[in-house]
């Protein structure tokens, strides 16, 4: 072997550089979180429609039956949808999807209880009122879970979702008879949880605004944010108002 090939040899030749790529901010965590919440305002949905149901008309057996009946077939649809044909391809990542339904809950959970006061008073067929907001929150609430578990990604593990989940819903049912209701009022709890669901959408568009084109999004999470915190705050004297107007004391 000549002096030149052994000098060749002894040159080791340079490990593969590999690229390296900065991991992108995980949204596991935020996922995880806002499962929680939206089961918590979920379950606090279900029982102020049906404690207020029962406040204005009685029959606590055949108000909470039909709520809770119809919020369950409605949730049962809406998750049903979520997952189907168009809908599904049309959500994607359910990214958007989930913050725009965030928003809507909000709003729609905000203007319930003060609207079956009103038809209440006007006799505008309030069980039928009733039961269109059970409907309709039920749906949403449906649509939450399949569009957070699309957007995380990690259909295998489905079962850590539901778990937080669940874990969401046992809270919300403790504490709305121990603590909220009897502390807050109905009219208030229900801004609380509208501001709960506004929030989820709000700090969701914050973490995926550069992915998020539509902007619908935040506009929609901001209203639903305001409208609210004005429930919130003015819950009491709203109350104390209708009822007076509608009641005379």
């Amino acid at each position: 072997m000549s002096r030149a090939q052994r000098k060749l040899r002894l040159v080791e030749s340079p490990a593969p550089v590999e690229a390296t790529e900065t991991p992108a901010r995980s949204p596991e965590s935020f996922i995880l979180a806002s499962a929680f919440i939206v089961s918590f305002s979920g379950v606090a949905y279900e029982l102020l429609l049906a404690t207020y149901a029962t406040y204005l008309w009685g029959g606590s057996i055949y108000q909470y039956s039909l709520v809770f009946s119809s919020m369950m077939l409605a949730m049962g649809l809406g998750s049903w949808v979520a997952d189907h044909g168009k809908v599904a391809k049309w959500v994607g990542n359910g990214a958007g999807a989930f913050l725009t339904v965030e928003s809507i809950l909000s709003i729609l959970g905000a203007v319930a209880l003060p609207l079956l006061y009103t038809v209440y008073w006007k006799g505008w067929y309030p069980l039928y009122f009733v039961f269109g907001f059970s409907v309709g929150l039920g749906f949403l609430v449906g649509l939450e879970i399949p569009f957070l578990n699309r957007w995380l990604q990690r259909e295998k593990r489905i079962a850590e979702l539901l778990a937080v989940d669940f874990a969401g819903g046992f809270l919300g049912g403790i504490l709305f008879p121990l603590f909220l209701a009897p502390r807050l009022g109905l009219f208030r709890v229900a801004g609380l949880v509208a501001l709960l669901n506004a929030f989820v959408a709000l700090w969701g568009w914050t973490r995926v605004k550069d992915e998020i084109k539509n902007p619908l999004v935040p506009v929609l999470a901001v209203a639903a944010f305001a409208l609210g915190g004005l429930f919130f705050v003015q819950a009491t004297a709203w109350q104390e108002a209708m009822q007076k107007a509608f009641f005379g004391f």
